[in-house]
């Protein structure tokens, strides 16, 4: 991994070496953050630059920070928000409308106050929203939220420099690559949740509010129902699904199945056919369970599921074996949390429930779409008043004010000047619409009412061509949809109540059948026979019988009786509700914990007080969700099985013998012996230490063999390098300094020894050689020194012979005299002393001199 730290003012620092844990969590447009841990110490405004397992770049920026003490150091837990986040939460936005846009155009506006540029975005049609007081990582959103797409952002970077931060903007992150995932009640490690509750198994469809037409078919201006699609669809206003009818419906009170209604409301959809291909579309989504799932790659290997290399946005198909027949359902990977230290450890998140920045986003997109709804009512009521006018506005302004100097020379020049209170009337009119998100009429106010002349009801006549109450129709026709809407709201949940209470008549009759006097004589008896011990007794309609140890209301202990179900319970939940730990039903009895002393079955029992468990004639059998077995009994002992049934651990017997097998032994996960294969999958043994194998010992072939698959002998390496090699097959051995990983190549430091009549033929030698010129070799025939420089024998005495006792030649060590030569006829002579050693001769000494007698 790539990772090195810069200042706030993007300094190089330089890398961080002690990283002990590095966590991303990526979440569609939600939390896009980096979590680690070091001895390093860095500061609040740091940046940490660095290249995830897919090779993409990355920039966050430190954010908090939590120590712990530890042997080695303090601990530094930093966590660090993405880049943009931090700086675009910085980047203010006074006021900015992108009306009627690309999304491109709006993100650029939204960005406008930052140094971030725009980056790849999709075209996702036009659309329009405001950025008033606010910042650009909020407005950057909202473009998401209004054009209905998703955020990534990208980061360029050259040398220890990053030299471009974009916002990108797609339909959707992520992609389809045929992802499965099986649920089923046996497998591990995975979080599930499950939301029935908002299942539809029919929806009613409603399209854009149509407007009223007279008899000529000339539109009024008004609104009268929302379009449906019955014309369409044989007078049936919804469409509904057999299949979840039949998983999802409720009783009809006639023996059969009833549907579970919802409708749905698609406001800018003009077209019936459309309409109903709209909610069936809506309906696929509706008829199943909100769902989601939290698992790691780990326990998604184990299943067999191939999730490498998934990421955010990934579309993963589900099938859900809890339920009969398999519930399948399209859902989305929403979370990924990554170990960039540890490939493969990832957690991920996906379901078909929408997240918050989700919801959020199609409540403002309703919002929108609604204000949109009010400007395009009050648009066409004023276009309709307009067309109906016998004037043009400048017309009918110019004819005013022809009244209001009339009316002027009328009164000798004292017409009252309404300049003021027009135009305080004007701003508050106009506050109100531009608080609603409306410019069009301000627009229109501000280009007819600049004089002052004219009071608040003579610009609206001008503006409308009627009269102030004849324009307040338009609002009444608001008020009427939001009646109207409201009025479904709390039917909805009215027919929600009536249901429950429904239900609750139907538990209260089943019960008044009981006679009354049978009930009390069964509560009495219960009093009288469970009192003795002190308790408490009460029937509570539609609960049961409860009894407690002491009054309701000071009771720390209580047993409940109910349908079916008697629940055994000593403690509370914060809410007050007692919590069962004990359950016996038709099916057996359900316990949190047991206080017994012996469990007893036929010839079998456990006593839990001695603790011996003994089984007679039995074994002792446990799988896991990936097929893995284990068994124990008399007969093998303590065995394990993989999926395949293979034994992967565990004794074994081999005639009388008894031999255990486990591919890895040791005292942690970090201080093992791997035994039957090496950690590179050889035949062999691996010794680790922590993240260090410092010794392997595994099994070698001679290539020469003809046995394809033959073990020749053996190879030992530490921390990967090989330094012994001994081959039966050469009989060979081959020691050598670990200098090369693996067996094949050679340092020149090495010794050699072969013996004679190998498989691959050859004679027998030694030879100890520092390199190919410095070395002793040894055979049958000879010794030979070889040597690059000076070659030294160092011992007091060496002999040349056949027999070390027997004599020989040997080699003298110390001092003698010599005469060198006599000259001038026997007068002159040169004599001295020669040192010897070994034979050999290492310094001497002469004189010159004249014949003595």
């Amino acid at each position: 991994m790539i990772l090195w730290a810069c200042d706030r003012w993007e300094a190089y620092k330089g890398p961080i070496k002690t990283l002990f844990e590095c966590e991303d969590t990526r979440e569609v447009n939600g939390e896009n953050a980096l979590s680690i841990t070091t001895l390093a110490r860095l500061d609040k405004g740091d940046r940490l630059v660095w290249r995830d397992l897919k090779g993409r770049w990355h920039e966050n920026i430190v954010d908090g920070v939590e120590e712990e003490r530890a042997s080695a150091g303090i601990l530094y837990t930093y966590y660090c928000p993405t880049s943009a986040q931090i700086e675009l939460l910085g980047d203010y936005l006074e006021d900015k409308r992108p009306y009627d846009v690309s999304a491109y155009a709006a993100l650029a506006s939204a960005l406008s106050s930052s140094r971030w540029q725009v980056g790849t975005v999709a075209d996702l049609g036009q659309a329009g929203t405001n950025f008033y007081h606010t910042n650009a990582w909020a407005a950057i959103h909202d473009v998401a939220d209004t054009w209905g797409g998703e955020l990534s952002f990208e980061i360029q970077v050259s040398g220890t420099k990053v030299t471009a931060r974009r916002v990108c903007m797609a339909k959707q992150v992520g992609e389809d690559n045929g992802k499965r995932f099986t649920y089923a009640k046996d497998l591990v490690s995975v979080k599930r949740s499950v939301d029935e509750g908002n299942v539809c198994t029919a929806l009613y469809g409603y399209g854009k509010s149509l407007q009223t037409a007279d008899e000529d078919g000339n539109l009024t201006g008004g609104y009268d129902r929302k379009l449906t699609f019955g014309d369409v669809n044989g007078g049936q206003n919804w469409v509904g699904s057999a299949d979840a009818l039949a998983r999802w419906g409720r009783p009809d009170g006639k023996g059969g199945k009833a549907h579970v209604f919802g409708d749905v409301e698609f406001s800018d959809c003009e077209d019936a056919a459309e309409l109903k291909k709209l909610t069936e579309a809506q309906l696929a989504q509706s008829c199943v369970p909100t769902v989601s799932y939290t698992v790691d790659a780990t326990a998604l290997a184990r299943a067999g599921e191939g999730f490498e290399g998934a990421d955010e946005g990934d579309l993963v198909t589900v099938v859900d074996k809890v339920y009969d027949p398999p519930l399948r359902v399209r859902t989305r990977i929403t979370k990924v949390v990554e170990d960039q230290l540890r490939p493969g450890e990832v957690t991920y998140t996906f379901g078909n429930y929408q997240t918050v920045a989700e919801l959020m986003a199609a409540q403002k997109s309703s919002a929108k779409r609604t204000a949109s709804s009010i400007r395009a009512t009050v648009a066409d009521a004023v276009n309709a008043s307009n067309k109906a006018s016998t004037g043009k506005w400048g017309e009918s302004l110019a004819a005013s004010e022809k009244r209001q100097e009339a009316f002027a020379r009328e009164q000798g020049g004292a017409a009252k000047d309404y300049t003021d209170e027009v135009k305080d009337a004007l701003d508050k009119a106009l506050k109100e619409y531009a608080d609603k998100g409306d410019t069009t009429l301000e627009e229109a106010l501000k280009k007819y009412s600049d004089d002052g002349n004219l009071s608040l009801e003579e610009v609206l006549k001008l503006y409308t061509d009627t009269t102030v109450e004849q324009s307040e129709s338009v609002l009444k026709q608001i008020d009427e949809a939001n009646k109207e809407y409201l009025e479904g709201v709390t039917g909805s949940l009215d027919e929600r109540l009536t249901s429950a209470e429904s239900e609750v008549d139907g538990l209260q009759n089943q019960l008044d059948q009981l006679p009354t006097d049978i009930r009390k004589k069964i509560v009495e008896m219960l009093n009288s026979e469970i009192n003795t011990t002190g308790g408490w007794v009460y029937e509570e309609p539609g609960q049961g019988i409860l009894v407690y140890d002491k009054k309701p209301e000071n009771a720390t202990k209580c047993v409940k009786i109910g349908g079916g179900v008697i629940g055994v319970a000593n403690s509370k939940y914060s809410s007050g509700a007692w919590k069962w730990r004990t359950a016996i039903t038709g099916d057996g009895v359900t316990a949190d914990e047991l206080t017994t002393g012996r469990i007893k079955g036929g010839n079998s029992y456990w006593d839990l007080d001695s603790g011996a468990f003994y089984l007679r004639d039995g074994s002792i059998f446990m799988t896991d969700g990936n097929g893995n077995k284990v068994y124990i009994n008399a007969t093998n002992g303590f065995q394990i099985y993989d999926k395949n049934g293979s034994i992967i651990a565990g004794t074994v017997l081999v005639g009388s013998t008894s031999m255990f097998r486990c591919n890895m032994v040791g005292t942690s996960s970090t201080n093992y012996i791997t035994t039957g294969t090496t950690t590179n999958n050889h035949p062999g043994a691996s010794f680790v230490n922590g993240s260090t194998e410092y010794c392997t010992i595994e099994a070698v072939h001679a290539k020469d063999s003809p046995t394809a698959s033959s073990t020749d002998g053996v190879g030992i390496s530490t921390c990967g390098y090989g330094f012994l090699a001994v081959n039966r097959y050469y009989r060979q051995t081959w020691l050598t300094t670990p200098y090369y990983a693996g067996y094949m190549s050679h340092p020149d430091e090495q010794l050699y020894m072969r013996s004679g009549n190998s498989n691959a033929g050859g004679s027998a030698y030694v030879k100890l050689q520092e390199n190919s010129n410095n070395y002793v070799y040894l055979d049958s025939s000879r010794a030979d020194i070889g040597s690059s420089g000076t070659a030294r024998i160092l011992a007091p005495k060496f002999a040349i012979g056949t027999s070390p006792s027997s004599g020989g030649t040997y080699g003298y060590t110390g001092s003698t005299q010599f005469i060198g030569c006599i000259t001038n006829n026997g007068n002159n002579w040169t004599w001295g002393t020669i040192n010897v050693v070994n034979g050999i001769i290492t310094g001497m000494s002469s004189i010159t001199g004249n014949q003595t007698s």
